[in-house]
């Protein structure tokens, strides 16, 4: 039987330096699935690819080998008509080769259980006694120490309901262990004190109320739990910055009643961060897929006006653009042009991104795709001061007299930076008012 490198290598020098079809999070993520493993996140099919069932995760037989072999077919695949084929995340790109010795990979999801104690009209989950199929956790380790988990790897915990894990503890143990990022999604109707330990060292939670009034809550979650959850949300919103509220917007939530309730509660419970979402199956699915709701223009608008409301409050909002596609991300950023545009005046003030990084270029990208201009970045770090992107350069911020440069103080400054506290201070402190924190 061909070796692993040998096959790796065969696909080395047959593709390197030429255009592939290809999505950037393949070969980085590996999601322990109930049934399967599978090797992606961010499919927009009805389908994702699957590395192997969990037969050969629970006999321990599962090693970085088996992972490269069925990436390797996954990506021959989709040279043709492959799985992945039709995915927006599927992308056109030089190959630049692969080194068995550095393939690693930097994102893990727990998604190895079920159960859960809400009934979400758009999950499949249905069963309220949690299920855990295997303990992923001590794969996980086996695999860190074959060295195929990078140093900075990323976890995520998904489905089903994390907090009904009885040893949700030694899961996060895991990841303390091995000092990575970790992010809890909960439904937040059961306080875990774990968590709540956990966010002092580190760890995220995510919780979807979904809705800004009682009414809608139960529609969509099919359980009565809006105050309750909320209240949970303000216990663990005594560490602000580790706790993001995401909307899962579709034609059940898209009220304006519902989005001036959201933010208002977001704002009473001391939340900070707020993620807003599409709902997937109304978006990527199908009519035939049985679901009874949509997602349409009213749901764009709606997508923009809490993002702007969000904004408007002192929020930072982060865009989950994963969750939509292409056209609709950018005609919601199109509906949102008029108040990112909002300081465009004849005085000759401006729309900026502070932050170069990827996250800055990112939005950098989403703003142009829908034909809002900017007037460049701003930037702390020396090294890209002398750099632009898109032809809009990069200027220095730290140290520079109050309005820094000629940038008018009523300029709008979109913040990318992940750690946005320490730049926001610093605008603050540099005249500037016009000051979101923002990211897709």
């Amino acid at each position: 039987m061909t070796s692993t490198k040998t096959q790796l290598q065969s696909f080395h020098d047959k593709f390197q330096g030429k255009k592939i079809k290809h999505c950037r999070i393949l070969g980085n993520t590996l999601n322990f699935g109930y049934d399967s493993l599978g090797i992606c996140c961010s499919s927009t099919l009805p389908h994702a690819p699957v590395l192997c069932n969990t037969d050969l995760v629970k006999r321990g037989s599962f090693h970085k080998d088996d992972f490269i072999q069925c990436l390797l077919e996954i990506m021959y695949g989709n040279q043709c008509d492959g799985i992945c084929t039709g995915c927006e995340a599927l992308e056109e790109f030089v190959f630049e080769g692969f080194d068995y010795g550095s393939m690693q990979v930097n994102h893990i999801i727990w998604n190895n259980f079920r159960g859960c104690n809400s009934r979400c009209v758009y999950c499949t989950e249905n069963n309220s006694k949690i299920l855990e199929s295997y303990t992923a956790y001590k794969i996980a380790e086996d695999l860190y120490q074959e060295g195929f988990l990078a140093e900075n790897t990323k976890i995520d915990f998904g489905g089903g309901e994390p907090t009904m894990l009885p040893n949700l503890k030694d899961y996060l143990q895991f990841g303390y262990d091995h000092h990575w990022r970790q992010t809890i999604n909960t439904s937040g109707i059961l306080f875990s004190q774990d968590i709540y330990d956990g966010l002092s060292q580190g760890v995220s939670v995510q919780i979807s109320p979904d809705a800004g009034t009682r009414q809608t809550y139960q529609k969509v979650k099919r359980c009565d739990c809006f105050d309750r959850v909320w209240n949970h949300i303000g216990r663990y919103c005594d560490y602000p910055d580790q706790v993001s509220v995401k909307y899962i917007v579709f034609s059940w939530n898209s009220s304006q009643e519902d989005l001036d309730g959201f933010v208002a509660q977001c704002k009473k419970h001391g939340v900070k961060r707020v993620v807003v979402s599409g709902e997937g199956s109304a978006i990527f699915g199908s009519a035939a897929d049985g679901y009874t709701w949509e997602f349409g223009e009213r749901e764009e608008a709606a997508c923009a006006y809490l993002i702007q409301e969000c904004l408007n409050n002192g929020l930072a909002v982060y865009f989950s653009s994963g969750n939509f596609s292409k056209t609709i991300q950018k005609r919601v950023f199109q509906k949102l042009s008029d108040f990112l545009k909002g300081s465009q005046t004849e005085n000759k003030s401006g729309l900026y991104i502070f932050g170069m990084g990827s996250n800055g270029k990112m939005l950098c990208d989403a703003l142009m795709e829908a034909n809002i201009p900017m007037n460049g970045f701003l930037d702390n770090a020396p090294e890209k001061w002398e750099q632009s992107y898109h032809g809009l350069a990069c200027q220095r911020l730290a140290g520079m007299p109050r309005g820094s440069r000629g940038i008018p103080k009523d300029s709008s400054i979109l913040i990318s930076n992940e750690n946005f506290r320490p730049v926001l201070e610093q605008l603050k402190q540099e005249g500037f008012q016009r000051i979101h924190i923002f990211h897709v």
